[in-house]
């Protein structure tokens, strides 16, 4: 299978992941990064995939990167984590701007809880529990906070 095959035949396996063109190399066992930004630089062109500056969905750093153009209308279930809450972002700023809501209230501190449970290996406590979101082996307590950063707001405090 050539390169131009392997490379289309990911990212349409990984539909509504965005790759930049190192982690695309280093998925496919390239030997150069450069074989990766020929193809995707051409499949950039076609009606099938996008090429763009954003967040690569693996690395998480701000570069090119190359995805399957999502089906209208988007199918949730094929987008990684990363791009709902880039998603969700843009629709929460559209309805503040059409004043359907005032706070930018978000699922971030849940999202947060789910993330430090499952990293620490913690119990995660249900909502009704008072002063504590998780426990460890160990039976101590945590409160886990979190915060979405937010453009209008430059402000980085808790």
């Amino acid at each position: 299978m050539d390169i131009a095959a392997q490379v289309s035949g990911h990212l349409r396996k990984l539909a509504g992941v965005n790759l930049c063109d190192d982690c695309l190399a280093e998925d496919l066992d390239l030997s150069r990064r450069q074989q990766a930004f020929r193809v995707t630089s051409a499949l950039g062109t076609t009606g099938e995939f996008t090429r763009e500056r954003g967040t690569c969905d693996k690395c998480a750093l701000e570069k090119l990167v190359t995805g399957v153009k999502p089906h209208e209308p988007a199918c949730l279930n094929t987008l990684s984590v990363t791009r709902l809450f880039t998603e969700h972002a843009k629709i929460e700023a559209e309805l503040r701007a059409r004043n359907v809501i005032r706070s930018a209230n978000s699922p971030v501190g849940d999202y947060a809880e789910t993330l430090f449970c499952t990293a620490f290996g913690w119990q995660m406590q249900g909502a009704s529990v008072k002063g504590y979101d998780a426990l460890d082996s160990e039976n101590v307590r945590y409160q886990i906070k979190a915060r979405k950063l937010n453009s209008e707001k430059t402000s980085r405090q808790l």
